[in-house]
């Protein structure tokens, strides 16, 4: 619950805004923010709060002390980490969260994967350099991303023309 809140006032502080009031509890959390927009209300979705902390603890204690040594646990924490934030991200959206609501949920599903494709290969990057290279697996996210427009494109242009086509015999009629 910390981290969503949390991602929220990230985000919030990112594009100008202010936290005004942070509440945390069992039941839930909120905040309170003097701005709002598509990016602060989809961030808990979109910024594994837990992984970034992992990579960037690994990255920077990495500078004073090598942790070659270590990469594979800090490998496991990254899984670990992003597992529970995958798991999370869909059980909220199984919740029917307000913040997939005010972006429609078609289009916050598709940033979600999006970012969080683009986000993870960041971090992946930054935890093993040698091991990752961005442009490939930004080339394959882009071409994932064209083949699934163009087979959306294709099924809704099949039901408008089925559509145009009953309306069509119905007016003939």
């Amino acid at each position: 619950m910390l981290g969503h809140e949390l991602s929220h006032v990230f985000a919030s502080l990112l594009c100008g805004g202010v936290p005004k009031k942070i509440r945390v509890s069992k039941k839930g959390g909120s905040v309170t923010l003097s701005k709002s927009n598509f990016f602060i209300s989809l961030a808990p979705y979109m910024f594994p709060v837990y992984t970034v902390l992992i990579v960037f603890g690994y990255y920077i204690t990495n500078i004073f002390y090598p942790m070659g040594n270590y990469q594979n646990y800090f490998a496991g924490l990254v899984g670990l980490s992003t597992a529970f934030h995958i798991r999370l991200t869909v059980f909220a959206i199984s919740q029917d969260q307000p913040d997939l609501k005010t972006t429609g949920k078609f289009f916050s599903l598709v940033l979600i994967i999006f970012v969080n494709f683009v986000l993870l290969a960041a971090l992946l990057k930054l935890l093993f350099p040698s091991a990752i290279l961005l442009k490939s697996h930004y080339l394959y996210i882009w071409e994932i991303a064209i083949k699934i427009y163009m087979r959306l494109y294709y099924w809704l242009s099949i039901a408008a023309n089925s559509v145009a086509d009953r309306m069509a015999h119905y007016t003939l009629n």
